[in-house]
């Protein structure tokens, strides 16, 4: 394969097949072409890709099926990818479609440990609202200032934001 395929878009191709096969029972290359808004040309040469990792089978049809190994894939990618939406739109309050869009840019990035909290606390939120209720959280940020510590942080992760979305419409381009 002459051009390198980015770990970002495998699990992208692998999310999104992993939800035709639930929803349809079938992956067709011309329906992740228009979801994923990329040339059929593209569609091909990833999913040829994927089926020499062993991710895909393709029948003498030419049918695409996941292997074993690319369910389980898909499924954790889109697992993660429904944990961050979910996450983003309880923390921020943001339309559902804003929080999938940031989770679709941030979801490749962060650090396993990073999803593995974002998760415990999804699971048991109810249970750290409680823990917090009625304590004063300026306590456990230097300075003693929570809000001024969130006000430092917006902009940063404003920028990261920005820059990340940005660079994936880019590439999809």
């Amino acid at each position: 394969m002459p051009k390198e395929i980015l770990k970002q878009e495998k699990e992208d191709y692998l999310s999104l097949m992993y939800e035709m096969k639930r929803k349809e029972n079938q992956i067709v290359k011309s329906d992740l072409s228009r979801e994923l808004e990329v040339p059929l040309s593209r569609v091909t040469r990833v999913t040829d890709g994927l089926l020499e990792e062993g991710y895909l089978l393709k029948d003498e049809g030419r049918r695409l099926f996941l292997t074993p190994m690319g369910l389980s894939k898909g499924q954790q990618c889109l697992e993660r990818k429904r944990c961050l939406t979910e996450f983003l739109r309880l923390v921020s309050g943001v339309d559902g479609s804003i929080a999938k869009e940031n989770a679709c840019a941030i979801e490749h990035v962060l650090d396993e440990r990073i999803l593995t909290g974002i998760r415990m606390f999804m699971e048991n939120r109810h249970t750290y609202s409680y823990m917090t209720r009625g304590n004063d959280l300026n306590l456990m940020f230097p300075g003693g200032s929570c809000r001024s510590h969130f006000l430092k942080k917006e902009h940063h992760i404003q920028e990261f934001f920005r820059k990340n979305t940005s660079s994936l419409r880019n590439e999809r381009k």
